[in-house]
């Protein structure tokens, strides 16, 4: 049967297979590469399952409401001095359900986290913008007057900083 081959293939096939450290490494090497490549899918999968399985809604964000001169008139409300700092709907920086704050709404433009000591749906006034509470501060902040507002970016985040401004707390709901 090795009579009718050409001679490169009989060189070939005589030809000793790879073995020693080099070809144990290089088995390795395709093996951890597979099964890189395949976690990553199964991840990516996982990953789309759950964005879809909790009706993640599509990025529409709408400009903050803004306090008008008439309405806060009317409203009894108290200025504290508070420090303002800025959160995303990243995983690093809330729990588990990153676009759904703590009094069961959507993030968006105008959500706010507060202190525990103001209901959700109070209304709050920093820097001529209206705020609504919808979400709460991290637990290590209680006591203090913090408060934290919901931005698009961590870049917007980044240049929010941290702030130490008057924020205008008006009548709870």
């Amino acid at each position: 049967m090795d009579d009718d081959l050409p001679q490169w293939a009989k060189d070939d096939l005589h030809r000793p297979r790879k073995s020693g450290k080099r070809g144990f490494f290089v088995g390795l090497m395709r093996w951890v590469v597979w099964t890189l490549v395949l976690t990553s899918f199964v991840w990516f999968l996982f990953f789309v399952y759950d964005l879809v399985g909790k009706n993640v809604q599509p990025l529409v964000y709408l400009a903050p409401e803004r306090a008008e001169a008439a309405e806060v008139v009317d409203l009894e409300y108290e200025t504290v001095v508070a420090t303002i700092t800025a959160y995303t709907s990243s995983v690093d920086e809330t729990d588990d359900t990153p676009f759904i704050t703590a009094s069961g709404v959507s993030t968006g433009r105008g959500v706010i986290a507060c202190p525990e000591k103001y209901k959700f749906g109070t209304k709050v006034e920093i820097n001529d913008t209206l705020y609504t509470c919808e979400d709460r501060m991290n637990p290590r902040y209680r006591g203090q007057e913090r408060f934290d507002i919901w931005v698009v970016t961590k870049n917007e985040a980044y240049k929010w900083g941290v702030r130490t401004l008057k924020v205008r707390v008006l009548a709870q709901m």
